[in-house]
């Protein structure tokens, strides 16, 4: 384990072994401990400020990121815990759940652990970062009490642009490469938006190093810690003292101490969950041929958590011989865009094919239930103290991180705010969306975007809905494209032959076409001979006067003809014709900013 000089806490470049493998930032002080399971937008949120923490022990994986770095109140070890540092979140996959377990025709269908920790670090769907928020409540209460605190514009090398956004961008984790069902794993995405904003969600770090009185006032004068056990004989301790105890406290409402055991009491719970579902004996036929499926298509995997290796390869590829801010950098970029895209694809196809998508779908939801019966309460608590964090980051400033003379006086009178992000309003969108259309869905959805295979330029919105109600499982893709990129294509804008379609005039200009086409889905030989169904496949779609297009379509993951609905139809049986018109005719996404 590496070691930094405790006298230098501001230095960011030893982050393990290797770059590709670091995540970090700038500054310290401002990244957040999660468990590497979790995934951006469904993560724990750690405290940062309050992270004096030596954890120790901590269950062996079979994939260890290795890191050490120093934060300003004392070394964090992350040995062997398999544990990782994030910055703050850009990601094109976002999951919203409802917090509870849903009633539904006298059943309890749980919500799946994605669903639950989605609703947990609120600033991840609101483009505020809860590490960034409670530093600056740090900043503020050591400013009131004579600490002198400076810090440098936030400023990224423009020689290493690409490897520097890689240890900050998103990775990918075991459970959401089990769990994702897109064209896309969001990574370069992550990455292209870093390089686009290198500032965004960061404080800088001190301009004349760590300032007279910083750590007795950070940990307060005695320091009072907290130590609690782990998983496998591990241990946390952190620092509940000092401004740092008092930015945890008013950033969640409630004091260092009792958070930390909250955060502690649900934090284990995605790999427990992982664990369970990966041993799942009905996954291990549809794992074989998913695996099979993959090596056809040039990807030796033998479960999907291989998958985030494979991006890890893909993504390291940028960090070697980067010139300085040269087209070439971005060149780079796109080839990975596009070796990503082919990747998350060939697994997108692979799951359907396989059916392990739903099949994993529907044993997430069987374990999650007695997980969530046992945690209900920790859960609650949590989701309560991060909406109390949501609202207090929300009337902070991430982006002018200058300490006011009072913590109390600049949170009611700051009025400078971050530009609302593109990928969060379209997720908002989608949610409100869906239900508009639906309000009992159980609400497991991903956001992403469409990017040109050839250019990397993003093209438009793909929006995805998994509902395990229905066996198989159905997803409701909506798309959001231009004519001029032929995104949604031609199938959806038009009246095709062979096909029954109407095309009607809506009020302001816009056209609404619904067609309803007879599909060919290629399917497993030895179920189905020839290797195909065919059944009908609708899908509504609206062109507005200015080109944009909106499309709403449901498919089932159907692998035999007695799993096809009535009528040799590909479509939901839960949602119908008129809901999916009610999706493409919805005002929100005509509003939908382009990514």
């Amino acid at each position: 384990m590496n070691h930094h000089d405790p006298h230098d806490p501001h230095d960011p470049r030893d982050l393990g072994e290797d770059p590709g493998e670091a995540i970090g930032a700038d500054d310290p002080t401002a990244r957040r401990l999660r468990s590497g399971l979790d995934a951006a937008g469904r993560g724990l949120h750690a405290p940062a400020g309050i992270a004096a923490a030596a954890l120790r022990g901590g269950r062996r994986r079979r994939r260890q990121r290795r890191a050490a770095v120093t934060t300003p109140l004392a070394l964090i070890a992350l040995a062997a815990a398999g544990l990782s540092w994030q910055q703050p979140w850009n990601s094109e996959q976002v999951r919203t759940v409802p917090a509870a377990d849903q009633v539904r025709d006298g059943q309890r269908a749980a919500a799946t652990v994605d669903d639950v920790l989605a609703q947990l670090p609120i600033a991840t769907r609101d483009g505020l970062d809860l590490g960034v928020s409670e530093q600056l409540l740090i900043d503020r209460c050591l400013t009131d009490q004579g600490v002198t605190i400076q810090r440098s514009p936030v400023a990224v090398d423009t020689g290493d642009r690409v490897g520097e956004a890689a240890r900050r961008g998103r990775d990918l984790d075991d459970l959401s490469a089990w769990s994702t069902h897109a064209s896309t794993y969001g990574v370069a995405s992550s990455i292209r938006a870093v390089l686009t904003d290198p500032g965004s969600g960061q404080l800088g770090d001190f301009i004349d190093g760590v300032p007279d009185g910083y750590y007795q006032t950070l940990t307060g004068t005695p320091a009072r810690e907290l130590t609690l056990p782990v998983e496998d004989n591990g241990s946390l301790t952190v620092t509940t003292s000092g401004c740092a105890g008092q930015g945890v406290e008013q950033l969640y409402g409630i004091d260092a101490e009792t958070y930390t055991r909250t955060y502690v009491a649900v934090r284990g719970l995605p790999e427990q969950l992982l664990e369970d579902v990966a041993g799942d004996s009905a996954l291990r036929v549809p794992l074989e041929e998913w695996s099979q499926c993959m090596g056809t298509r040039g990807h030796q995997v033998a479960t999907p958590a291989d998958l985030p290796v494979q991006v890890q390869t893909l993504r390291r590829d940028l960090l070697t011989d980067q010139p300085d801010g040269t087209r070439a950098t971005e060149a780079d970029l796109d080839t990975f865009t596009t070796a990503e895209a082919a990747l998350a694809s060939a697994d997108r196809d692979c799951k359907d094919t396989s059916a392990l998508g739903s099949a994993f779908a529907q044993a997430l939801v069987r374990h999650w239930a007695p997980l969530a019966e046992e945690h209900a309460g920790e859960l609650a608590a949590y989701r309560q103290m991060l909406q109390h964090a949501h609202a207090v980051a929300a009337e902070l400033n991430p982006v002018d991180p200058a300490p006011a003379s009072s913590p109390a006086t600049s949170l009611t009178t700051s009025a400078t705010t971050r530009t609302a992000d593109p990928q969060l309003l379209a997720t908002a969108a989608f949610r409100d969306a869906l239900l508009s259309i639906d309000p009992d869905l159980v609400r497991y959805y991903a956001v992403g975007t469409m990017t040109n295979g050839d250019t990397g330029q993003r093209i438009g919105w793909w929006m995805t809905h998994q509902d395990p109600r229905s066996t198989p499982q159905a997803t409701l893709t909506v798309q959001i494209g231009h004519l001029a990129d032929e995104t949604p294509g031609s199938e959806r804008t038009t009246c095709q032959p062979q096909a029954q379609c109407t095309d009607e005039q809506l009020p302001g200009g816009a056209r609404l076409v619904t067609t309803r086409t007879f599909d060919t889905r290629l399917v497993r030989e030895d179920q189905v001979p020839g290797g195909q169904l065919q059944g009908w496949h609708t899908t509504v779609s609206v062109i507005h006067p200015d080109g944009r297009v909106v499309s709403a379509d449901t498919r089932l993951d159907a692998t035999t003809k007695a799993q096809l609905a009535t009528g040799n139809s590909f479509d939901s049986p839960l949602t119908s014709t008129e809901q999916l018109r009610a999706l493409a005719v919805n005002p929100a996404f005509a509003e939908v900013p382009w990514p």
